[in-house]
């Protein structure tokens, strides 16, 4: 019977394992990564990784869900930032959405197509991110409602019709389109729409 391993313990390995991971992903991409050599970046056996995680579709997933967790996170400051409007908050929001995406998309192909493989398998995923995104967008609604500039009769509802407007600057296929001043632009003129059917008369 293989001994206890303390949460904390649990942890720190699962991370050291993700980050080794993840730089190989990023080198060699998902297909052409094995668990032994994950196993040999983190300096521990393939014996010893398995404890830790199942099978490399495993580390896939926690892989996607902490590059997903980045953006996530990014994009949280910029809801949560003091001193905006909630006119100037949506535009911070769908701009540094574009911004984080175009840069990855150009940057970390290899990481984008491990997290496009996690996602297609792994429906879950798809809704859990779309559902932590839309909660973003409804802050942003609420915010404009209590400040007067917004008149938003069902925040939850609209958040949801303001993420599918925005998909496009979400998604890595079209990013490849056109250069990412022309996609800010079109970014600007998406919120200045989604604006005149939200603010307050």
């Amino acid at each position: 019977m293989s001994p206890v391993i303390p949460n904390e313990k649990l942890d720190d390995h699962r991370r050291l394992i993700l980050d080794a991971a993840e730089k190989r992903y990023r080198d060699y991409g998902y297909g052409k990564t094995t668990m032994a050599e994950i196993a040999n970046d983190a300096g521990m056996s393939a014996a010893n990784l398995y404890r830790y995680f199942k099978n490399k579709n495993e580390i896939g997933c926690a892989c996607a869900k902490k590059c997903m967790g980045e953006r996530i996170n990014q994009l949280r400051l910029v809801v949560r930032k003091p001193g905006l409007s909630a006119v100037k908050r949506l535009h911070a929001y769908v701009q540094g959405s574009l911004a984080y995406n175009y840069e990855n998309a150009g940057t970390n192909q290899k990481i984008n197509d491990l997290v496009q493989k996690i996602l297609n398998e792994r429906k879950d995923l798809v809704y859990e991110k779309v559902e932590t995104e839309i909660g973003l967008i409804a802050e942003i609604l609420a915010q404009g409602n209590s400040s007067g500039e917004f008149s938003v009769p069902d925040v939850l509802v609209t958040a949801r019709h303001v993420q599918a407007a925005i998909i496009m600057f979400n998604v890595p296929t079209f990013l490849g389109l056109y250069p990412l001043e022309q996609f800010q632009a079109m970014a600007n003129g998406v919120v200045d729409l989604i604006l005149t059917g939200i603010l307050s008369k």
